[in-house]
């Protein structure tokens, strides 16, 4: 019964993460259903109190997702809970995290830009929905089943334990560093309607991740040592310029 409460809550987790990704593509898009606030929706509190609301959100957000991935902080949560479900609890809160966001977002009025031509909205969106779709995309690149923690469940059942990940370079690895982070800074920004809560919403998520992947690199060396400090010298973070050097390590998941 264990292990298939295991195998439960690994699913659960995951579906909770991927209804808070959909919503959050849906409040970036302007799509306004099933309970899902536009970023860029009409106003409902006055511009500081709404800067404050929403910057909470953010920082609450930031400090889930920063202090959790750290090994300090896995190793105090192994004492509590088995290893086969730190990776679910992590997904989880952070699911927990990213709802909170759009279902807490205040929107402030004011547009920065907006551009009303039917054929602009579509070019702005599409580039938008690219974004998203290169951070899914890079999820399955490197093992999407590992890192949103299915394959942690499915092992528990089969009474075994996952392999750490290898490191490995999948082709869009070859790009860049970072290719999830970049399809997120991709979707935020591209928007037809730029509103100033879009603004904060999109500078405040730009800081956290230039910020997050700082200390993503430090334990990524940590962990690899060489091969990942010949990998970071070879390939840029987030902008596939200076071309990349030929790589045959790879970036693990």
């Amino acid at each position: 019964m264990n292990r298939v409460f295991h195998l439960f809550y690994a699913v659960v987790s995951y579906l909770a993460f991927l209804a808070s990704f959909l919503a959050m593509m849906a409040a970036t898009l302007g799509i306004d259903r099933f309970g899902v606030r536009p970023i860029d929706g009409p106003p409902r509190h006055a511009p500081v109190t709404a800067a404050v609301i929403d910057l909470g959100l953010i920082v609450a957000f930031g400090l889930q997702h920063s202090v959790m991935a750290r090994r300090g902080f896995k190793a105090a949560l192994g004492r509590w809970l088995p290893s086969s479900v730190e990776r679910n609890t992590y997904v989880l809160a952070s699911a927990l995290a990213v709802s909170a966001i759009i279902l807490g977002w205040s929107p402030i009025a004011g547009m920065l830009w907006s551009f009303d031509g039917l054929g602009t909205r579509w070019a702005f969106h599409g580039l938008s929905v690219l974004g998203y779709a290169l951070t899914v995309a890079s999820s399955f690149a490197i093992d999407h089943f590992e890192l949103f923690g299915l394959k942690q469940g499915w092992a528990a059942v089969k009474g075994g334990t996952c392999e750490a990940p290898a490191f490995r370079v999948p082709l869009l690895y070859r790009w860049v560093r970072h290719p999830m982070q970049l399809g997120i800074l991709i979707a935020v920004w591209a928007a037809p309607r730029m509103s100033w809560g879009h603004v904060l919403f999109a500078m405040a998520l730009t800081g956290y991740i230039l910020v997050g992947l700082a200390f993503e690199e430090r334990d990524l060396v940590r962990r690899f040592g060489d091969q990942y400090a010949r990998y970071r010298a070879a390939v840029p973070a987030l902008l596939p310029w200076p071309r990349p050097k030929p790589v045959r390590q790879a970036r693990p998941a």
